[in-house]
């Protein structure tokens, strides 16, 4: 959702970089191998980095002066030091991010300055702020809420460098509100997955798409789906899945009709033209 706001805020030039931190079982044994890469090498570091080399090592990978960077070009990577936990973990969210068709890299230098944090990391980058060219970033952190005294809850969120923000931001005119374009009613795993591609193609192409997630029944979906007052909605289960087709209902005449899954993006966007 984050690149989606950053898009619909007329950002185009952004890139996605992600990778994985590991957890308390696995980093451990790269933050090793990162102090032994950089032991008798202190003083081919930057001052900032010798310190960090004995306080918080990692940080080092952080470092934007040339000669740290082309150091670091050649140290251990965290991605090689990832338990089977955090390896399966990471690439369900790289499988997630294909399923909404994001593209994105992997950034095996990417880490963060706070033990807190685990496993996913994310930047939003962009080639129009030099080096120092990230947009917005943050990550997932399961411990957190526990150590604050809260309940243990994994959590991940993210910040936004609004100077940098506001610097890209291209001129634009005051827009009003716009209703719901379609809703996405879908029944089952597989159409869930399906139907979360879908609303992401969608919305890169401009439309306002929702859909459910969490498995609710038809009918609560039908009637959040009027309670947002939708101009169509999609149905998609598994039989629509094996027979290759959706139903398309327009909410206000109550008509259906069915599309071929084959093309249904063209398909919806004539729809909503038309209309």
């Amino acid at each position: 959702m984050l690149v989606h706001y950053l898009h619909r805020l007329g950002l185009q030039a952004v890139s996605l970089e992600i990778n994985s931190l590991g957890c308390a079982e696995c980093r451990p044994n790269f933050k090793k191998a990162v102090v032994d890469f950089f032991a008798g090498r202190e003083t081919e570091l930057c001052g900032d980095c010798a310190r960090r080399l004995r306080t918080n090592p990692l940080r080092i990978f952080d470092c934007k002066t040339e000669p740290c960077r082309a150091i670091v070009a050649d140290a251990p990577k965290l991605s090689d030091h990832l338990c089977a936990s955090c390896r399966e973990h990471f690439d369900a969210v790289r499988k997630a991010l294909d399923v909404f068709a994001l593209p994105y890299r992997i950034n095996d230098r990417m880490v963060r300055g706070l033990d807190y944090y685990c496993r996913t990391a994310f930047e939003i980058t962009t080639e129009h702020l030099g080096a120092q060219n990230a947009v917005a970033g943050g990550g997932r952190y399961d411990g957190l809420v526990r150590d604050l005294g809260g309940p243990d809850i994994p959590g991940i969120g993210f910040a936004i460098g609004m100077e940098r923000l506001i610097s890209l931001l291209p001129e634009q005119k005051a827009a009003g509100g716009r209703n719901l374009d379609l809703f996405i009613a879908a029944i089952g795993e597989k159409a869930q997955e399906a139907a979360c591609g879908l609303c992401n193609r969608l919305r890169m192409r401009g439309l306002a798409v929702e859909m459910e997630i969490g498995g609710k029944s038809l009918k609560s979906q039908m009637k959040r789906a009027d309670r947002l007052g939708c101009r169509y909605t999609l149905f998609l289960g598994e039989n629509e899945l094996a027979g290759g087709s959706a139903g398309l209902r327009d909410m206000k005449s109550a008509t259906q009709e069915s599309l071929p899954l084959s093309g249904i993006e063209e398909s919806i966007i004539d729809r909503l033209q038309t209309r």
